[in-house]
């Protein structure tokens, strides 16, 4: 949700880079995401389906719906299912992956 309304900021305080062993900064971040500028590109929409969650780690599935206007033939339109995995970090829960949002391009 924060990624929809352009909340980038809040996007990456809901990501946890400890597993990954190195640190990533918030521009680091935002610099290997090349997010999309323009309203006329990938349109989507993300919805909470099944979450799992045993003691300080949880799953849950996101259903990504995309459209791609202005492609040749006309737009296309699918789903693809993402599952994230999550670490409680005190009263938080932070994304541990993926960190990365391939399904925006």
């Amino acid at each position: 949700m924060a990624v929809q309304d352009k909340d980038y900021q809040q996007a990456y305080n809901y990501l946890s880079f400890a597993t990954s062993g190195k640190i990533t900064t918030y521009d680091d971040w935002l610099s290997s995401m090349a997010l999309p500028q323009t309203s006329n590109q990938t349109a989507w929409e993300a919805t909470l389906g099944k979450t799992t969650q045993n003691g300080d780690y949880a799953t849950t599935e996101i259903t990504i719906d995309i459209l791609r206007p202005g492609r040749i033939f006309g737009g296309s339109q699918y789903s693809q299912q993402i599952t994230y995995q999550l670490t409680k970090t005190g009263n938080s829960w932070l994304i541990t992956f993926p960190t990365y949002l391939y399904w925006i391009y």
